[in-house]
């Protein structure tokens, strides 16, 4: 059994927050921390259920914006890393 790293015990705690806000399992949350969509140095999550997802972004000074999308042609609730 290996220790968490910081990085990935943030990111664990952050999909646990955003589970339960949007009332999904953690496992549900997709999380991006760089590249397309993700402000500097801050964080892209999105999740749902179903064809509904709640995506957001929390950026370096912890402001948060979060907007209703349906799912991507690949089934994910973030968008692809070229943006389509």
């Amino acid at each position: 059994m290996r220790k968490l790293t910081d990085a990935e015990a943030a990111k664990d705690g952050l999909r646990a927050t955003a589970a339960d806000a949007v009332g999904v399992r953690p496992e549900r949350i997709e999380i991006r921390t760089q590249g397309f969509g993700v402000p500097d140095h801050g964080v892209l999550v999105g999740g749902g259920e179903d064809r509904v997802c709640l995506n957001g972004t929390v950026d370096a000074t912890g402001r948060v914006d979060v907007e209703v999308v349906g799912r991507t042609v690949e089934g994910t609730c973030l968008p692809g890393e070229g943006g389509h």
